[in-house]
C-alpha cells in the first residue's frame, strides 16, 4: 500500500486523537505534523487551498480571530498581546480534520484511537488517585492526565463520556456486543475517572452531555440514566464526591465558589472600563491584581473561570459577539447534520458531536477552556467530523 501525504495526514490525526488526553506535548507535535503534511499535499498536488476553508464556520471563526488581533493591538501591552494570537492556530484542527477524515470509516478509526487513549488517561486518574489520595494521605490531590492539571484532565475526560456513550449506543443498536463491550468498559473507566478528578464543572458538562445523547437517542435509557445518577448519589452520600457536589451551593467567605464570583466580578469591572475590545490578549492576567476583590483570599491567578467574561475582559464586548457567533452556527450546522441524509454510524456520531459541543461551553461557565490548548485541541478535531462521511473537503 502505497502511503500516500493524504493517508499521512490521517496517520498523524490518528496518532492525535490516541494522545490527545494524555501529553499536551505529544498531542501538538501530532497536530502539527498534520499540519505541515497537509500543506506539503496541497503544494504537492495542487489542490485548492480555498477547498480547506469551505464551511458556515469560516465566517464566524474569521470574524473571531480579526476581533482578537484587533483587540490585541489596540490592547494595554500590544507587543505580549501579539505573543499571545499564536494560539489562534488551534482553529486549523477543524478544517484538517473536516477536509481529510472524509469518509465513515475513517471517523471509526479516530473514535477508537480516541477511546483508547482516553481509557488510558481515565486509568491514570483512577489509579493516582487511590495511590496519592487514599494510601499516601494526600487530602488535597486531584489527578490529571499525564500533562497539563486536574481541570484540563476533567475537561477531556467529559468529552470521552459524551463521545463514548454515543459510539456504545450504536453498536448497541446494530446488536454488535463484543464492540459494546469495549466501549462500555471504556466508559466505565473515563467515567471514574472523571469523577475522580473532583472537577465539578465537567461532571455538569458530562450529565447535560450524556443526556442530550440519551434523549435524542432513546427516551427510556434517559430514564434509566437520570435513576442510576440518583442511585449512584446516594450510595456516595458520604464520600468526598458528595461533598465535592455540595460545595457548589457554599457561599461562605472561604469557599472555592466565592473566590469564582469574585473573579467574575473583577472581570466585569474590566469590562467596563475597556468595553469594545478589552485589554488584549495574555494582558488580563496583567491587570488583575488592580481588580482583584479585596475579599478574595486566593492570590493565584491563572484565568477568570469563565469564557464569556474571560473573552470580555480580554477582546471586549465585540470579541464575546464573535465568540457567541461561533457557536449559534456550530449548533445549528451541528442540528442540521443530525438531521440530514448519512449513515447511521455518522448520525449517532454527529448526536454526541452535538451534546459535546453544549458540555463544552456550559464546562466554560465555571472555566476558560476556549483557549486551553489540550482541551481545545479536543473541541475542534471532534468538531471537524461535520465535515466526514460526505465524501468531500468540507467541514459543515
Amino acid at each position: 500500500m502505497k502511503l500516500t501525504l493524504e493517508k499521512s495526514v490521517k496517520y498523524t490525526l490518528f496518532l492525535y486523537a490516541f494522545v490527545s488526553t494524555m501529553s499536551i506535548t505529544a498531542a501538538e507535535i501530532s497536530y502539527i505534523l498534520a499540519i505541515v503534511i497537509a500543506a506539503a499535499d496541497i503544494i504537492k498536488n495542487k489542490k485548492p487551498i480555498k477547498a480547506l476553508f469551505i464551511s458556515a464556520l469560516t465566517i464566524p471563526l474569521v470574524v473571531f480571530a480579526a476581533t482578537h488581533a484587533a483587540a490585541a493591538f489596540s490592547g494595554i501591552d500590544p507587543l505580549n498581546s501579539v505573543k499571545a494570537l499564536k494560539k489562534l492556530y488551534i482553529f486549523l484542527m477543524f478544517f484538517i480534520a473536516g477536509a481529510y477524515f472524509t469518509d465513515e470509516e475513517d471517523v471509526k478509526k479516530a473514535i477508537h484511537f480516541f477511546t483508547a487513549g482516553a481509557s488510558v488517561t481515565g486509568m491514570y486518574a483512577v489509579i493516582s488517585m487511590i495511590f496519592f489520595r487514599f494510601i499516601k494521605g494526600i487530602w488535597n490531590y486531584r489527578p490529571s492526565s499525564f500533562s497539563g492539571n486536574h481541570m484540563h484532565c476533567g475537561g477531556m475526560l467529559m468529552a470521552a463520556v459524551i463521545i463514548i456513550t454515543a459510539a456504545a449506543l450504536y453498536f448497541l443498536s446494530r446488536k454488535e456486543y463484543r464492540a459494546f463491550g469495549l466501549y462500555a468498559i471504556a466508559l466505565l473507566v473515563t467515567g471514574t475517572g472523571l469523577l475522580f478528578t473532583l472537577t465539578r464543572g465537567s461532571w455538569l458538562g458530562a450529565f447535560a452531555g450524556v443526556l442530550i445523547v440519551l434523549l435524542a437517542i432513546d427516551r427510556k435509557k434517559a430514564l434509566v440514566f437520570i435513576g442510576a445518577l440518583i442511585v449512584l448519589a446516594f450510595s456516595l452520600k458520604s464520600t468526598i464526591f458528595f461533598e465535592r457536589a455540595l460545595s457548589s451551593l457554599n457561599l461562605k467567605k472561604a469557599s472555592s465558589v466565592n473566590e469564582r464570583i469574585y473573579m467574575w466580578q473583577s472581570g466585569i469591572e474590566m469590562i467596563k472600563d475597556r468595553p469594545l475590545l478589552g485589554v488584549g490578549a495574555g494582558n488580563v492576567a496583567r491587570v488583575y491584581p488592580e481588580y482583584r476583590n479585596r475579599k478574595s483570599i486566593d492570590r493565584d491567578f491563572f484565568h477568570l473561570h469563565n469564557n464569556l467574561i474571560h473573552i470580555g475582559a480580554m477582546d471586549g464586548l465585540a470579541g464575546v459577539s464573535a465568540f457567541l457567533l461561533i457557536f449559534l452556527v456550530l449548533w445549528r450546522s451541528l442540528y442540521k447534520s443530525v438531521f440530514s441524509e448519512g449513515s447511521i454510524y455518522m448520525k449517532y456520531i454527529i448526536t454526541g458531536v452535538f451534546a459535546y459541543s453544549i458540555a463544552f461551553f456550559i464546562n466554560g461557565m465555571f472555566e476558560y477552556n476556549f483557549f486551553a490548548s489540550q482541551v481545545v485541541l479536543i473541541f475542534w478535531f471532534f468538531m471537524g467530523f461535520l465535515g466526514a462521511g460526505k465524501g468531500k473537503a468540507s467541514a459543515v
